[in-house]
């Protein structure tokens, strides 16, 4: 990973490799406190902080994260094209085309760093590609596909 985003700035590797394990934890909640933000107070956040999270666990979680995130690109897609509104319409193309192929931070396209997460956690990344969402983790998907193509704007 050459850099990474964190809030609205990017750090370079050196940077990061430069931080202590607690400055980053600061930075990262920093950023998840924002508005809108609702991961400050997550279970599996404070399961990572206190290390009692198990390798089965995190990998659980990001198999079942890359399928949400690899699933719901058509969503995002139908909001695009269905949006009247000049302004959303480009703030959700853009999204789509950072979601996608990583057009906007210039990095990879999110299911494929989702992947490297996999990897990185000593995951096959093809198996994960054919493993199915569970169903509490498809109701999520779910609700962006409602929400895209049974919401009127």
């Amino acid at each position: 990973m050459g850099h990474q985003l964190i809030g609205e700035r990017f750090y370079e590797a050196d940077e990061l490799g430069r931080m202590s394990p607690g400055d980053y934890v600061a930075k990262l909640r920093t950023v998840c406190a924002l508005p809108g933000r609702g991961y400050l107070d997550h279970p599996l956040v404070r399961a990572i902080e206190a290390g009692t999270i198990t390798l089965p666990q995190l990998r659980f979680w990001a198999e079942q994260t890359f399928l949400h995130i690899r699933n719901m690109m058509p969503a995002f897609g139908t909001m695009a094209m269905k949006c009247p509104h000049i302004g959303p319409r480009t703030t959700l193309i853009k999204n789509l085309a950072e979601e996608c192929f990583g057009a906007i931070s210039g990095l990879k396209g999110h299911p494929d760093m989702m992947l490297d997460v996999c990897i990185a956690f000593g995951m096959d990344p093809a198996e994960v590609q054919t493993r199915r969402q569970l169903r509490p983790s498809r109701k999520v998907t779910d609700y962006y596909e409602f929400m895209a193509n049974c919401r009127p704007w």
